[in-house]
């Protein structure tokens, strides 16, 4: 009983922090592209590991209050004494046990005070805090981050002289994007629509019970989904996985292109976490390499013809 209570509360406040993570990505990332464009914006740096320790504490935080009235929710009583079942008295462990022994049944109930009321506010919570505001945030932000994504190519397309550079990262990541909101949305949006109508209408609540393990199967599609994307989406992401978590394997990085260089691993589970020296921060996908050493080549161009 005490694993199962501790998974109930674990399992609800791991999956609304990862939710919030996601949350807390698209923001910084947005944030990070958007003190780039904009040369004297007041924003502090937000690809700084202060800035993401920060982050992830704020996630943290969310997460631990939407899920705190499930974890109040249950406490493990002793129900009453019974005898042994014959199944125990016919198990390979019936040396244990005789006919006149008894067990005691524990099971997990409400408190005295949980009433109404306070099922209703685990719904309200669960429903807005875990559900409904990340999936608010994740489209407005991930909106905002597709259209700036979007002027940074027509830009480059201006310069350019109209001439398309083929497929960039930056389109790459925009379609990435784009199928993160759409999976979250599919997955996570129903559940937290349901559950704000079963705070509204209590009687709504019976809906939800047979539909528990197929909300789990949908977090769990959406956990696995989000993991491939980011993992398609940035090389940065596939270099840090494969230097947090291959500590024996050769380890395979990429450069700015996408073409994989493998070289031998040196690097322990703990000396991935630590900051290193040289780089103060998280630092941007480039957007093309080709295309920057062209704009280079054509400025020294320029400053050798003035």
């Amino acid at each position: 009983m005490i694993y199962t209570k501790f998974y109930a509360m674990f399992s609800v406040f791991v999956h609304s922090a990862s939710l919030w993570f996601t949350v807390n990505m698209a923001v910084m990332r947005y944030l990070v592209l958007y003190r780039g464009s904009h040369s004297h914006t007041r924003l502090p740096p937000c690809n700084s590991y202060p800035a993401a320790c920060i982050a992830i504490v704020i996630g943290a935080v969310i997460a631990l209050i939407g899920s705190l009235p499930n974890m109040l929710r249950y406490k493990i009583e002793l129900v009453r004494e019974m005898p042994v079942p014959k199944i125990c008295l016919s198990s390979k462990y019936r040396s244990s046990w005789t006919e006149s022994s008894t067990i005691y049944k524990y099971d997990l109930l409400q408190p005295s005070w949980w009433d109404c009321h306070w099922e209703r506010i685990n719904f309200w919570m669960a429903a807005c805090v875990l559900k409904l505001i990340p999936c608010v945030l994740l489209t407005v932000f991930m909106t905002l981050l597709v259209r700036m994504l979007i002027e940074a190519r027509e830009r480059r397309l201006r310069l350019c002289g109209g001439v398309a550079m083929g497929n960039s990262q930056a389109e790459r990541t925009t379609a990435m994007l784009t199928g993160i909101v759409a999976v979250f949305l599919v997955t996570e949006l129903p559940q937290g629509i349901l559950g704000l109508a079963a705070g509204v209408n209590p009687r709504l609540m019976f809906i939800t019970i047979p539909l528990g393990n197929f909300f789990d199967l949908l977090s769990l599609i959406n956990s696995a989904v989000n993991f491939v994307l980011c993992a398609l989406m940035s090389h940065v992401f596939r270099r840090e996985f494969l230097q947090t978590f291959s500590m024996c394997c050769p380890q395979s990085s990429e450069n700015h292109s996408g073409a994989p260089i493998t070289k031998p691993n040196k690097k322990s589970l703990f000396a991935s976490l630590t900051p290193l020296r040289k780089a103060k921060g998280f630092l941007p996908v480039p957007t093309n390499e080709r295309e920057e050493r062209r704009a280079d080549d054509r400025n020294q161009q320029i400053t050798r013809q003035g």
